[in-house]
């Protein structure tokens, strides 16, 4: 019995150990939505959480991670003003963007995050295509997915004439592996 209970708490200290902080000050998110027939790209800084990624070992990888929405940054003041109010992102109330994982799978072209995306308290299952590169002693997962703004009730009042329904949003973010 003593032996097994060693055991589980050896596993449970190895799945700690290598999970790796989010590197928040390269870590970001970027985005790209149309907006009265233009394309307006913006970034979210502070991508804080804990990666445990293993090619090897897909069934124990994961990931939990949020982004602060009041940094959003459009290069417009009164734009990022706007989008910080109860009618987008509601920071007052709402101050975090979630994902976590559900389950990791190999792809052709690299690997799939079954996720559940959290904002303004909505959840929803999301699902993530991403690579991995390994560089200087970080590991870059780099993926792209697209999100339905009105299912988080994103500018629910705005309609896709004025702002797009869909939001195209880009996540690189790098953990050391030191």
């Amino acid at each position: 019995m003593k032996k097994l209970l060693l055991f589980a708490l050896a596993l449970c200290f190895a799945q700690i150990t290598f999970a790796q902080k989010i590197d928040t000050k390269v870590s970001k998110v970027t985005f790209e939505v149309s907006n009265m027939g233009k394309i307006v790209k913006g970034t979210m800084l502070n991508l804080v959480g804990t990666v445990n990624f293993d090619a090897d070992n897909l069934e124990t990888s994961s990931f939990e991670a949020t982004i602060d929405p009041s940094t959003v940054d459009t290069e417009s003041k009164g734009r990022d003003k706007h989008l910080q109010k109860d009618d987008f992102f509601g920071v007052a109330t709402f101050p975090v963007v979630k994902v976590s994982s559900d389950k990791l799978t190999k792809t052709e072209t690299g690997y799939e995050a079954a996720a559940t995306l959290t904002i303004r308290d909505v959840s929803t299952p999301i699902t993530i295509p991403f690579t991995v590169e390994e560089q200087e002693g970080q590991q870059h997962l780099i993926g792209t997915l697209m999100i339905e703004r009105k299912k988080y009730a994103l500018g629910e009042k705005m309609g896709a004439g004025s702002i797009g329904l869909e939001v195209k949003v880009d996540i690189d973010c790098i953990v050391d592996l030191k």
